[in-house]
This record gives structure tokens, sequence and C-alpha cells, in this order.
């Protein structure tokens, strides 16, 4: 965290999967959230209820403590 040449990114733009290309994140997403890493306040094609054409996955993260949702693609 708080390292890394997009840290202090500001481009617009969708974040997409390095692997696969599934589009992740809209940069008009994006926020700081003090952690040092990227925090969107929500994941791309995620307006609905219906996830499932989606390239996202979400898990529970809870190794700093409180629980946060990290999405990942699904592949």
């Amino acid at each position: 965290p708080f390292s890394g040449i997009y840290l202090n990114n500001k481009e617009s733009g969708m974040y997409h999967c390095v692997c696969c290309d599934s589009p992740l994140f809209s940069s008009e997403k994006k926020y700081c959230s003090g952690t040092g890493w990227p925090s969107f306040s929500e994941a791309h094609g995620t307006s609905g209820s219906d996830e499932s054409d989606t390239g996202i996955l979400r898990r529970v993260d809870t190794s700093l403590g409180p629980a946060r949702t990290e999405v990942v693609c699904k592949q």
C-alpha cells in the first residue's frame, strides 16, 4: 500500500483485469479510503441487483480488522 506508479492516478477511464481484460471499475467511482489501496464505491456493471453478467466476484476481507468487500475478476 501507499506505493506504485498508480497510487495517485487521476486519469479517467475503466480499470480492467490484467489477466483477462474484464472491466472491473470505472474511475468515476474511485475514492480515497486512506488505506493506500485503490477504493471504489461500485464495481463495473453492478448498479442493479443482478451481477450474473459481470466479470467480478465479491469476497469478504477481514485481514485489516473491519470487514471489507474485495472485488476480483471471476477468472
